[in-house]
């Protein structure tokens, strides 16, 4: 549905009218029936909403004023709007928050025209993103807009799909279904192979532990986005490669991307998700058994992030081979405790307190695998779920339970 619609004397692209007339009728609870009722058959409101047949524009239109839409907005005072929501797009996908703020701001002015026009729904996909991407907004606050544009977004076209889909498919990801939000940034790669999907794949494919697949589309982000000039991008494509390849035991490999995010901090201002760069060094080290260096980056890390439980994890494992048990017990006194609970490394720093003090006795056992080994098994931490399922394989092999520390040893991924 390419083709444009002449209503209220303008020419419209009719997906344009079809996904703004279902979002108005979804947000005002009325049925297609009741819609539909004196105008046009149900079938035919039904088909035009899904993008599968074209309505004449007195009929749109006689639609619409049941909606409360009786003419569309001065078109002319936002002609350039999708030149402005290609730069809002940039700004987003460069994590320029600062000239994306304000660009939304800029556009927030003409909200009344854009509410009352036919590029409506791509404010509210562009408003969607950057709340996603840029603010941060909770689950709960972004609930009701994601299942609103859920409901029509088989009208978008394809350019505003493909946004749509970026930020669907990880928020998917995060909060519901891994399999499905990758499913779904693949259909955004199937429509514009670029270096933002790129990165939102490989991203995506590091967390599921699928570390192959995430060097494969971080490459290919890295590339295009230092041709590009696009430095940071470029710098946090490197941060998660390192991760992939840690992750994958090429440890060499692993520095070598690690560094060039080093040696670019002496020549840009820090930026917080540069900073988890010292952490990622030291736990690369504390895998390759440079105890020395490990602590000194876990101390650089814990300056800038002082209250970071994974700093604190990585720090206790460190000190114990070291042998510093005073710093170890300290760690232990400060960050045990309801503050820091909400963190998803807790209840390893829990369990490492376990190992450090009761190790030989049931206690450990019985906390270990009925509570802490289920709730990383739930999250798909499996990076942090091999050490546990050692050490609990360990603990029943000193305790002489050779099938059952067997069973436990095959789950091992």
């Amino acid at each position: 549905m390419k083709n444009t619609v002449n209503v209220w004397g303008h020419d419209v692209e009719y997906n344009c009218l079809a996904g703004w007339l279902k979002y108005l009728r979804l947000d005002m609870g009325i049925s297609q029936e009741a819609l539909s009722y004196g105008i046009c058959s149900i079938s035919h409101l039904s088909y035009f909403e899904n993008g599968k047949k074209k309505l004449r524009g007195d009929v749109i239109e006689n639609l619409f004023k049941k909606l409360n839409i009786l003419e569309i907005g001065d078109i002319k005072k936002i002609s350039n709007m999708k030149f402005i929501f290609l730069k809002l797009r940039n700004y987003i996908e460069t994590f320029n928050e600062s000239e994306a703020t304000r660009l939304l701001k800029e556009i927030e002015v003409f909200e009344e025209i854009i509410t009352a026009s036919p590029y409506f729904i791509e404010f509210l996909v562009y408003k969607f993103i950057y709340k996603f991407f840029i603010s941060k907004t909770s689950l709960e606050e972004l609930e009701d807009e994601f299942e609103k544009l859920e409901n029509i977004k088989h009208t978008l076209s394809d350019d505003i799909k493909y946004v749509y889909f970026i930020a669907s498919g990880k928020y998917i990801y995060d909060y519901y279904d891994h399999e499905k939000g990758i499913e779904i940034l693949l259909l955004a790669k199937d429509m514009n192979d670029s270096s933002w999907i790129n990165y939102r794949l490989g991203v995506a494919y590091l967390l599921n532990n699928e570390y192959l697949k995430g060097v494969i589309y971080l490459e290919n982000a890295v590339e295009t986005y230092s041709k590009s000039g696009r430095y940071y991008n470029s710098l946090l494509c490197h941060q998660f490669l390192g991760r992939c390849y840690h992750y994958l035991d090429f440890y060499s490999k692993a520095e070598e991307h690690y560094n060039i995010i080093l040696e670019a901090l002496d020549n840009i201002p820090l930026d917080r998700d540069m900073m988890g760069i010292h952490i990622d060094l030291a736990i690369l080290y504390l895998k390759k058994g440079n105890y020395k260096k490990c602590y000194e980056f876990c101390k650089e890390h814990m300056i800038w992030y002082p209250d970071s439980i994974l700093g604190v994890c990585t720090t206790v494992q460190v000190c114990a081979e070291l042998n510093m048990e005073e710093e170890i017990n300290h760690l232990f006194k400060k960050y045990l405790n309801e503050e820091y609970s909400s963190s998803v490394y807790y209840n390893f720093l829990y369990f490492l307190y376990l190992k450090q003090n009761h190790f030989t006795e049931v206690k450990f056992y019985n906390e270990v695998v009925n509570s802490i080994m289920p709730y990383y098994e739930k999250i798909g931490y499996l990076i942090y779920l091999k050490p546990i399922k050692l050490s609990v394989v360990e603990y029943l092999e000193n305790n002489r339970k050779y099938k059952e520390a067997l069973s436990i040893y095959k789950t091992i991924k």
